[in-house]
């Protein structure tokens, strides 16, 4: 993301969407990063080199932009093809007399409704990111992109679900709201219960209704709200629940977030950090090696907090023996075989659905030359 959209994309989300969550906790950069990756891609996401150059020429002339988006499209690019129906929702009527429906009918078509339309609000959250709009055109954007993610989440796409939560009070409200997903536990009647000033209602529902259906993000946002909320005292059991089901999905910052607790608030359970900290690590990495190996960066800050709980470093009490320690590192390795392949079938998920909308593109081009092309 080019530098220069990085403070008004972070304004612009929590302005438009009051985003919560882990967002508060860090930089401009946190903020519009989590909420845009967190709803499925944990690390930037590559677009392709054609997608990129449409983007940057939609950025100066949408018209142009445009009609490069088409050629990306024609080329294999179902990010290009998500782009088309962004740009002419957001410049309703359409360019060329081709509304938002049409691309929207197909990609729905070649994704599915769940995963179509959580893919095309994913993209209009691309464009709020990079600043790409007027005032008009941004909220078409907010609009659509919550009537997008609402239509995912009753198609019971997890991600859509969480993204129902993120954007639920920019559209009408969903009544009556389905049944639970099946799979719900105590902890999540429990957390359907909450109430703050961010987390309640149609919000917390869906939250819940997506850690349920899997999601990994929308559990460490449930857990964020029971830490995090300035007029709550934190519930601690309720946070270690969601922030230790997020990380054994293969979430790295909830791996991280539940290691800081552990040291900070959570009785000061130093094992249990070091477990952690392994676990985020490796995720990190995304490799399973000697978790205090100096030779990779995630390694190296394995190795400096072992030294400081076996050793009293910094500040920190002498709480590990070496036996501890060494425990510790396994249980980290042991997690990380059960987190790793749980993270990667989701995203091996996400690659069949988008090779075979690629796949399926020339259709869609067929089909446009027929209505649209004149002969």
């Amino acid at each position: 993301m080019p530098a220069k959209t990085i403070a008004s994309a972070c304004c612009l989300i929590l302005c438009l969407f009051g985003f919560w969550g882990t967002a508060h906790a860090g930089s401009p950069r946190s903020a519009a990063e989590t909420f845009y990756w967190s709803l499925g891609w944990e690390t930037e996401k590559k677009h392709s080199p054609a997608f990129e150059e449409a983007f940057e020429l939609f950025l100066e002339d949408q018209k142009q932009g445009y009609a490069a988006f088409m050629q990306a499209a024609w080329a294999g690019d179902p990010d290009a093809l998500a782009m088309l129906c962004v740009a002419a929702k957001v410049a309703e009527p359409g360019y060329y007399g081709i509304n938002a429906e049409y691309w929207e009918k197909w990609i729905t078509e070649i994704m599915g409704e769940g995963e179509g339309t959580c893919f095309i609000a994913m993209h209009h959250l691309l464009f709020l990111l990079k600043g790409a709009g007027n005032n008009e055109q941004v909220r078409r954007s907010v609009y659509a992109c919550s009537e997008l993610f609402r239509r995912s989440a009753l198609a019971r796409n997890p991600k859509g679900m969480f993204g129902a939560g993120l954007t639920y009070d920019k559209r009408e409200p969903v009544t009556p709201l389905p049944p639970m997903p099946a799979g719900a536990t105590s902890y999540d009647a429990k957390a359907l219960r909450f109430k703050s000033r961010e987390f309640y209602g149609e919000r917390q529902y869906w939250l819940v209704a997506a850690s349920v259906a899997g999601d990994a993000y929308a559990a460490e946002d449930i857990a964020a709200g029971y830490l995090f909320t300035p007029e709550l005292e934190p519930d601690e059991q309720q946070a270690e629940y969601y922030l230790n089901l997020s990380a054994l999905r293969g979430n790295t910052s909830a791996a991280q977030t539940l290691a800081t607790s552990y040291i900070k608030t959570f009785d000061k359970k130093f094992y249990n950090a070091m477990v952690y900290i392994v676990l985020a690590a490796m995720l990190k990495e995304n490799k399973l090696e000697t978790a205090d190996e100096k030779n990779f960066p995630n390694g190296r800050l394995v190795h400096i907090w072992g030294q400081r709980f076996l050793h009293g470093l910094d500040g920190y009490p002498k709480s590990l023996t070496q036996a501890q320690y060494e425990a510790a590192i396994e249980k980290g390795k042991a997690l990380y075989r059960q987190a790793a392949p749980i993270r990667d079938a989701y995203r091996l998920v996400d690659e069949i659905i988008y090779k075979a909308a690629s796949a399926r593109l020339p259709e869609v081009k067929a089909d446009f030359e027929k209505n649209f092309i004149k002969q």
